[in-house]
């Protein structure tokens, strides 16, 4: 086999094995949770999270909530 050609198999090998790792490591990176809220009441609901409360959301809308930003606020 020439040699040429076994480093590019060696290449491609490794730049497969960095993909994997790659992939590996940022799926293992913890994301914050996030609520998306939806009212389909006719009346403004409150949205309270562990005893605090994180906003109002209008008859017909949603709203994304970020509980740890509330919680790492006290």
């Amino acid at each position: 086999m020439n040699t040429k050609l076994k480093i590019i198999y060696v290449l491609t090998a490794a730049i497969c094995l960095l993909a994997v790792g790659l992939l590996a490591f940022v799926s293992c990176i913890h994301k914050d949770p996030i609520f998306n809220i939806e009212n389909n009441f006719n009346q403004p609901v409150t949205v309270y999270f562990q005893g605090q409360k994180m906003g109002k959301i209008n008859p017909g809308q949603s709203k994304i909530f970020y509980p740890n930003d509330v919680l790492t606020k006290k």
